[in-house]
């Protein structure tokens, strides 16, 4: 009879373990199931240029490479940073010319995994490539969706600049903005900071002239990212 009752014993003990393995095992593959289901990321095209590769499209992206979602306000708020929006807050025209980052949501890394955002050198070895600061402009511009005139734009590079305009922030609590230059100036974030005054240079490019320009502009303001492959 005793070994009747240890046998019983030993049966629901054996039972037991092995029902609490399976769920150990089933909540270790949640976990990790969850830390994998990020946002899906969609590359746009890409082309080669010299040594490069760069995105043929401006970013628009609403989640942070780790999956974290990025702040998009597209409306009054009063969230100063870590944001993006949609020009005028459209999200038609997102679709279009890509998102207005501002510097601080691209420092939490914002670019794809496999991509960056490119220092103002890589700029520059690309406008070397394409003949130098005073054409490159003209050969990285879209023939289409700039204002007349769209100065030496030909698009020979494969880079399809698009003029998505910028977001200018006012001094001061709260979101204060502007929109401004919708059709007329293609402005990028370069990764590299100005160390006079913490701000950053951009790259532009106008719709009256054919050259690539290096600015630097409030790291509080908003602008296009364009992406580089690693």
């Amino acid at each position: 009879m005793k070994k009747y009752y240890f046998s019983i014993a030993s049966i629901l003990f054996l039972l037991i373990g092995l029902a609490s393995c399976s769920n150990e095992e089933t909540k270790t593959e949640n976990q990790v199931a969850s830390r994998q289901s990020l946002p899906p990321v969609s590359i746009p095209t890409q082309v080669q240029i010299g040594t490069q590769i760069w995105m043929t499209r401006n970013l628009d992206v609403t989640h942070y490479r780790n999956g974290d979602p990025i702040i998009l306000l597209n409306g009054p708020g009063g969230q100063t940073d870590h944001v993006c929006k949609d020009y005028n807050n459209d999200p038609a025209m997102g679709a279009i010319y890509g998102k207005l980052y501002d510097r601080a949501a691209i420092s939490r890394g914002l670019a794809p995994v496999g991509w960056h955002i490119p220092s103002n050198a890589e700029w520059t070895i690309l406008e070397n490539y394409l003949g130098g600061q005073n054409v490159a402009g003209g050969k990285i511009k879209s023939t289409t969706l700039w204002q007349s005139p769209n100065t030496a734009a030909s698009n020979s590079s494969g880079f399809k600049a698009l003029p998505g305009g910028q977001v200018d922030r006012a001094a001061g609590p709260g979101l204060q903005i502007t929109f401004s230059n919708i059709g007329s100036v293609a402005r990028w974030w370069t990764s590299t900071e100005v160390s006079v005054n913490g701000n950053f240079y951009t790259r532009n490019v106008l719709y009256n002239s054919g050259v690539l320009n290096t600015q630097i502009f409030d790291s509080r303001g908003l602008a296009s990212v364009r992406c580089i492959k690693d």
